[in-house]
């Protein structure tokens, strides 16, 4: 695993607690071994903290909430500068899923083998 690059997925949410089991799971699922999810909660009024707390043993999951709303764009701005760690980077919006569990793993290697940078 220590070889692979890290990929960071981000889960930036707002009131989508109903959706972001099946969003984490999702990732969780995925066969690439090196992964850290960031869960970027924007100051969610539904229960998105206490859903949390169910990955808050899990060291690939990174829960953060914004103190007060601000806004989308922004969210996704301060995920990408401010959590994210990996040399690969997936938005995934805390609705979102991946269907297919090898999508990771084959996007990292067609973008190492073809020596791609962003």
């Amino acid at each position: 695993m220590n070889n692979l690059p890290l990929v960071t997925v981000m889960v930036p949410c707002f009131n989508q607690s109903k959706y972001l089991t099946e969003t984490v799971n999702s990732i969780l699922n995925q066969s690439y071994e090196n992964i850290e999810i960031v869960i970027s909660d924007d100051a969610s009024c539904d229960d998105t903290y206490e859903l949390s707390k169910k990955w808050e043993n899990n060291f690939q999951v990174r829960y953060f909430r914004n103190k007060v709303n601000i806004g989308r764009v922004r969210n996704y701005k301060k995920t990408l500068i401010e959590r994210a760690k990996g040399k690969y980077v997936l938005n995934l919006d805390g609705d979102d899923m991946l269907l297919c569990d090898e999508y990771i793993k084959n996007s990292v290697s067609f973008m190492e083998e073809n020596n791609l940078k962003l």
